[in-house]
């Protein structure tokens, strides 16, 4: 097996940065169009004043941009971290298309998430899985974390 081109990885490494950009603005809508408070659960921690859909969702968000940009900022400075942050950052894109479906409460809000799942987040969640796998494999087969740029 051949190893990932340094422009492949880089290339990658700036469209998760710009991934994180359009986030960031994606959750700051989000944030200002989402109601104080969510259905009532028995799970949520409203009795401490937690139990916000801003909060969460949000908050789900921000993890994102963070390891998007830890990604993406690893790749482009060809840094063995990328792999951590990928393998780390992938099933939050997995778990937001589940919670995005298991919550949707309309037909219409479905469709919504079932088209974010199948068109952003999954397809996301396979890219880190891709950095993940090749900085995996490049471990495997002789590199070693020195051999990389330090950030």
């Amino acid at each position: 097996m051949r190893p990932t081109p340094v422009s492949t990885r880089a290339a990658v490494g700036s469209a998760l940065i710009c991934a994180a950009v359009v986030l960031i603005g994606w959750a700051c809508w989000l944030g200002a169009s989402l109601p104080v408070s969510g259905l009532p659960q028995s799970w949520s921690s409203s009795g401490a004043g937690l139990g916000s859909w801003r909060l969460t969702w949000v908050g789900l968000d921000a993890l994102e941009v963070a390891g998007l940009l830890a990604t993406g900022i690893a790749l482009r400075r060809h840094h063995w971290s990328a792999t951590v942050s990928a393998l780390l950052t992938l099933p939050l894109f997995v778990l937001d298309a589940w919670f995005d479906i298991m919550t949707a409460s309309t037909s219409t809000g479905l469709g919504q998430a079932l088209t974010m799942a199948l068109l952003v987040e999954l397809p996301t969640a396979s890219v880190l899985g891709w950095v993940a796998r090749s900085g995996l494999r490049a471990l495997r087969h002789g590199a070693t974390p020195p051999t990389y740029e330090r950030p």
